[in-house]
This record gives C-alpha cells, sequence and structure tokens, in this order.
C-alpha cells in the first residue's frame, strides 16, 4: 500500500533543490522531542507499576493474578490497536495523535486513583493499552524518528529510547517517594496530571511526521545531487517494502517470533519483580533503587549501541542482547538480598539497552522506512499477544505454587533459544526500489 506521504517523499526528491536546513538538522528535534515523550510515558503507570502493586493488593485485596489480568489486558489492547496506530502513523503523522493520546493517559490516570474493584482498574488498563502511550510496544515513539534518518537512524533510536532509563531513573523513587507520602490514589492522580502537562504541548509544538513535510531529506541530506553522487548511499539504496510485501518473507516472521519471547519473558518479570524482591524481605528503600541502576545501565548501553553495531552488526548485537536478558532473569530467580538483586538489575539494563534501541531500527533497516509504522504494527499485534500471556501465566503460578521462579527459569531457557535464532536470521532479498528511485535520474 502506498501512503500519502510516499507523494509527497517523490515530489520533494524530484526537486533540484530541496529545502536546505541551516545549523541543526530539525530531525534532532524530532528525536528530543520523543526522548521526552518516551521518558514521561514510562512515569505513567508503565515500568514503575510494580510500586502500585503491593499498596493496592493490601488496601483492595486484589490476588496476584488480577495484577497480573491487568498488565495482560493493558497488552492485549495494544495488540488490538497496533495495526491502526501503524497505519495512522504512516498516513497522518503523530503531532495530534500523540497530543490527544497524552490527555487520554492522564485523564485515566486521574480515574485509577478513585477505583475500589477488580474490574475497574482491569477496563482502565484496557483503554491504556488501546491508546498505545503505555502499553509496551514504543510504536507511537519510534516510528517518526525512523522516518527522519536513515544512515543514523541507530544512534536517533539510542538517543530517543534515552528517556526510558532516565525515565525509570526518576520514576522509580519519585512513585516510591509519592506513595509513602500521599498514598497510591493521589499519586496515580499526580503522575498523570504531570505526564499530560508535558506529552501535550511537546507533541503540538514540535513532532513532525517526515522531513519531506519540511522541505528536508533524511538524515539532513541538501539536495537529491547527493543521493545521486554516492556520497550518501544508504539514501539511494535502501529498499521499500509494503506491508503485503513483508508478511510474505521469513525475516518478517522470524523478527516477530523473536521479539514476541522477548516481551514474553519480560513480561514475567515486570509486575512481579519488586514485589517478589519485597517479599523477601529487601527493604522498600533498597529496592527503588532498582530504578537508578537499571537506567544508568541503560543509558550507557544505549549511547553505544550507534557505534557497536556499526562494528560487530546489528543481529549480532541482538543476540548479546537476548542473553544478557536470560542472565538477569536468571539471577532475579535467585536473588534473595541485595547483592543477586542489584546483579540482575545491572544486566536487565545493559540487555534493555541493546533491545529497546535495535527491536526500532531493525524494523525499518530490513523494510524500509515508507511503510515501517504499518509493517511494525502488523508485528506489534503478534508481540504483544506473547508479552500478554506473561502476566497472568506468572500470576496464577504464583497464587497455586507459592512460586514464581518457574515461570522466570522457563523465560531464561526461551530466551537462549531465541538468541539462536536470531543470530541465522538475514535481512530479505528484493529488486532495490529506494523511494522515488525514478526521480534520482
Amino acid at each position: 500500500m502506498v501512503y500519502p506521504s510516499q507523494t509527497i517523499i517523490m515530489k520533494t526528491i524530484s526537486q533540484d533543490s530541496p529545502k536546505k536546513h541551516s545549523g541543526l538538522f530539525y530531525g534532532w528535534v524530532i528525536v528530543w522531542a520523543m526522548t521526552a515523550i518516551t521518558g514521561v510515558a514510562i512515569t505513567m503507570g508503565s515500568a514503575n507499576f510494580g510500586f502500585f502493586v503491593k499498596p493496592m493488593r493490601e488496601e483492595l485485596g486484589f490476588s496476584q493474578a488480577t495484577f497480573g489480568w491487568m498488565n495482560t489486558t493493558r497488552v492485549l489492547t495494544a495488540a488490538a490497536s497496533s495495526v491502526f496506530l501503524g497505519r495512522m502513523l504512516d498516513k497522518h503523522g503523530p503531532k495530534w495523535i500523540l497530543a490527544a493520546i497524552g490527555l487520554l493517559v492522564g485523564i485515566l490516570m486521574v480515574l485509577m486513583g478513585t477505583v475500589h474493584h477488580a474490574w475497574e482498574t482491569i477496563g482502565i488498563f484496557a483503554m491504556f493499552g488501546f491508546i498505545g502511550l503505555t502499553g509496551g510496544s514504543q510504536l507511537l515513539t519510534s516510528t517518526t524518528p525512523a522516518k527522519w534518518f536513515i544512515e543514523k537512524r541507530a544512534k536517533a533510536m539510542a538517543y530517543v529510547y534515552l528517556g526510558v532509563p532516565v525515565g525509570i531513573m526518576l520514576s522509580f523513587p519519585v512513585t516510591q517517594m509519592l506513595i509513602g507520602a500521599y498514598g497510591w490514589r493521589a499519586t496515580w492522580m499526580i503522575l498523570g496530571i504531570a505526564g499530560a502537562v508535558i506529552v501535550v504541548p511537546v507533541s503540538i509544538l514540535l513532532l513532525r511526521a517526515q522531513p519531506e513535510d519540511m522541505g528536508l531529506l533524511p538524515d539532513g541530506a541538501a539536495s537529491k545531487s547527493e543521493v545521486k553522487s554516492g556520497s550518501r548511499p544508504a539514501l539511494a539504496s535502501e529498499t521499500q517494502w509494503t506491508r503485503h510485501e513483508a508478511l510474505r518473507t521469513k525475516a518478517f516472521w522470524a523478527l516477530t517470533l523473536a521479539f514476541g519471547v522477548q516481551m514474553f519473558a519480560t513480561a514475567t518479570i515486570n509486575v512481579f519483580r519488586v514485589p517478589y524482591f519485597q517479599d523477601q524481605g529487601i527493604s522498600d528503600r533498597i529496592v527503588s533503587l532498582l530504578g537508578p541502576m537499571e537506567g544508568m545501565t541503560a543509558a550507557v548501553m544505549a549511547l553505544c549501541v550507534g557505534s557497536i553495531a556499526t562494528r560487530v552488526g546489528g543481529r549480532n548485537l541482538a543476540v548479546f542482547g537476548f542473553l544478557l536478558l536470560a542472565t538477569s532473569i536468571s539471577l532475579v530467580s535467585v536473588a534473595h538480598g541485595p547483592t543477586l538483586m542489584f546483579m540482575s538489575s545491572a544486566t536487565w539494563g545493559f540487555s534493555l539497552g541493546i533491545l529497546m534501541v535495535l527491536q526500532s531500527t531493525i524494523w525499518a533497516d530490513f523494510f524500509g522506512r515508507s511503510n515501517v509504522g504499518s509493517i511494525r504494527g502488523y508485528s506489534m499485534m503478534i508481540v504483544m499477544a506473547f508479552s500478554a500471556a506473561g502476566g497472568p501465566l506468572t500470576g496464577y503460578i504464583g497464587d497455586l505454587t507459592g512460586k514464581l521462579e518457574p515461570v522466570w527459569w522457563a523465560s531464561a531457557a526461551a530466551l537462549i533459544l531465541c538468541a539462536f535464532m536470531f543470530a541465522k536470521t538475514r535481512p530479505p532479498l528484493k529488486t532495490p526500489q529506494p523511494l522515488a528511485a525514478e526521480h534520482l535520474s
């Protein structure tokens, strides 16, 4: 399917002199805007959700499985909406979509501070997932930067995902502090209002769909002559795939399966890790330090991903990330004190820094930037379904057996198998059809 945005791309590249930018390429403004939105999304009941589990369980009497279903419902609705959101981003850009979503998430978080029954929380989390910002897919924040960069895509995505570790570093201690001072209900409301106040204006004022909308080319190329001359070979050689073409490749399904296993394994940990450590007798103050630990390690790794991937290859680096994540989950399973807890946290952060960047860059690298939203959106529908199984499965096993470790050991083993499968995945082959190639001659 060819979207109107591709017509814009063709018209722009066919001009002899697209608008030249002076100073900073606007793509970097897009990157830092998305970094801010990504970081704020982490605080809006995403990575910090685990800190709400214990106080809500104590006051409302919810079972562990209930919290698993809350997270799973969010993931399932995110999966259901991902194809639609991906196509909307390709077609209309992120500006008004993210502004509206930021406002809706803020309202829903205020409502979370008023709940008394399990069905209310599950319903609100279903809406969280459907509108996408806190559903766990990062589709909303990664699609647009991928359209602004080709040669520097990994570097740009690394900066976007700095928002994740920074958000974790801030949200863990802040959430714990707010819950201790004002209770979990007020904390939902405070974080929701603060998040909406940031996301809405940043989206409206700064976000644009693609460089061609401003008379620019990806990576800040000044004119089509740079593409034709061969001085910017990536601009001239990136092959564009439609969603229907991508779905017929083995690479699409291999990537989808690998990232699905990753999301399943992550889901088994996300909700239950914090209360698990608390139940081991580790103090709330020590557990709250997981955020800074993971944030620092993820930030360091995210900043290095671009240069490392250039040297060893993105696929090889992703394999290492899968193995690190398996190691982290294994350490959680045996962590009965602060030392192993922090070791698991450090390896978790390193793996997060690798996989969150490469999962967003590899789709455009394999299938081009033109339809990356709809291609990745279809994949995310399946990947998030994998993730949806992790929460309730872990919760039910925990309720029935009193142990969470069996699920975590199985997840670690699956990640190791996933690493081997990923190592054998190659980009699909197709006769080169770069964007508007006929306009470059």
